[in-house]
C-alpha cells in the first residue's frame, strides 16, 4: 500500500502459513502471506475500488470446503466486491460478484462462519443485509431496528458480527451496535428474503455511548465504545 491501512483480516488458509488481507486509503486491497519463519510477502493485490477501502474479510479456514480463497471488500465508492484470488488475468476477471447499491458507503463485511456462501454487509444506514453469493440479485435477509428512528442519518461506523454463544455448530445470530441506541442488539438469523427485527437488546453502561467494533470469542464479547473504552461481556 501507499497510504494508511484502514482494514485487516487474518486467517489460516493452509497448515503452515497465515494470510492477512488489508484495505487502504489508497483504494487498494492486498493479500499477504505470513510464514512460520516470520517472513511476509504480498501474493495478490487489486486496485479495483475508486475510494478508500474500509473493510475486508477473508474466506474460511483451509480445512473447510467452499469459499476458502474468496475475499470480500467494502469501500467508500459504494461497492462491496468479492474476489476469487485464484483467478488469473486482470482484476476485473477476478471479481466474481459485486453489490453496488445496497448501502450508502458500506463499511463492514463479514462471512458467516457456518455457511461459507453467506456474506453480511453494513454501511452508513439503518439496515444490515446478508447475501447468498450464489444468487445476489437481492439480499438473503434484511435486519432493521438496531438504530432508532430518531437517528435520521448515520454518521458513525458500526461493525455487526456473527455470534454463536460458544456453540460452534449453531446457526449464528447477529450482534450489533446502533448509532443513537447506546445498546447492543441481537437478531435471529433465520429469515430468507424478509426483514428481521431485533430479538433482544441490552443497554450499555450509562455514559459510555454507542458500540463500534465487536469481537467475539466463544461466549465472550469485546465491545469498543464511543469514549475510547473497551468492555468485556459474557453472554
Amino acid at each position: 500500500h501507499h497510504s494508511g491501512i484502514f482494514a485487516m483480516d487474518v486467517t489460516e488458509w493452509n497448515s503452515d502459513a497465515f494470510y492477512a488481507c488489508t484495505g487502504s486509503k489508497d483504494k487498494s486491497v492486498a493479500l499477504s502471506e505470513l510464514s512460520e519463519g516470520g517472513g511476509i510477502s504480498t501474493v495478490w493485490r487489486a486496485d479495483y475500488h475508486s475510494a478508500k477501502v474500509g473493510s475486508v474479510a477473508l474466506g474460511s479456514r483451509y480445512e473447510c470446503v467452499g469459499n476458502n480463497k474468496l475475499l470480500a471488500s467494502a469501500a467508500d465508492d459504494g461497492i462491496v466486491a468479492i474476489f476469487d484470488t485464484r483467478m488469473k488475468g486482470d482484476v476485473r476477471s477476478q471479481v466474481v460478484a459485486e453489490i453496488s447499491d445496497a448501502h450508502s458507503r458500506p463499511h463492514s463485511v463479514e462471512w458467516n462462519p457456518v455457511d461459507h456462501n453467506v456474506l453480511m454487509t453494513a454501511g452508513y444506514d439503518h439496515t444490515i443485509y446478508t447475501w447468498d453469493i450464489r444468487n445476489m440479485a437481492k439480499p438473503n435477509c434484511s435486519f432493521s431496528g438496531h438504530a432508532p428512528i430518531s437517528t435520521r442519518r448515520c454518521k458513525r461506523i458500526h461493525h455487526p458480527t456473527f455470534f454463536r454463544g460458544g456453540k460452534p455448530t449453531n446457526e449464528p445470530s447477529i450482534l450489533t451496535g446502533g448509532e443513537g441506541s447506546c445498546s447492543l442488539s441481537l437478531y435471529k438469523n433465520e429469515c430468507k428474503g424478509n426483514v428481521e427485527t431485533v430479538y433482544s437488546r441490552g443497554k450499555l453502561p450509562e455514559g459510555y455511548g454507542d458500540a463500534g467494533s465487536i469481537c467475539v470469542k466463544g461466549d465472550r464479547v469485546a465491545v469498543s465504545l464511543d469514549g475510547g473504552e473497551v468492555i468485556m461481556l459474557s453472554c
